[in-house]
């Protein structure tokens, strides 16, 4: 498990990343590539993920709260954590 908390990712690479039950609470995730990444599990509360590329991400299981900042694309606020998997375009 990768300790994410409040590290500044923005801007990253992280295309295929296995970030299974990463601790990224209050990380800031802004415009990285985020592209088919693994992000099952992980915890997204209070990260900044505006303007992230989710395409293919699998974010099942994850949690995330009010303060989580999500791309224009995503509405995880329609979506129980158990389901969220970001279709690809």
């Amino acid at each position: 498990m990768a300790d994410l908390r409040r590290a500044d990712l923005s801007w990253s690479n992280l295309r295929h990343a296995q970030l299974r039950a990463a601790f990224a609470a209050g990380a800031d995730l802004s415009h990285a590539d985020l592209r088919q990444a693994d992000l099952r599990c992980a915890d997204l509360r209070g990260a900044r993920l505006s303007d992230a590329q989710l395409a293919g991400a699998d974010l099942r299981g994850s949690i995330w709260d009010r303060q989580t900042s999500w791309p224009a694309d995503v509405d995880a606020a329609n979506h129980d954590c158990t389901e969220l998997l970001v279709a690809s375009p």
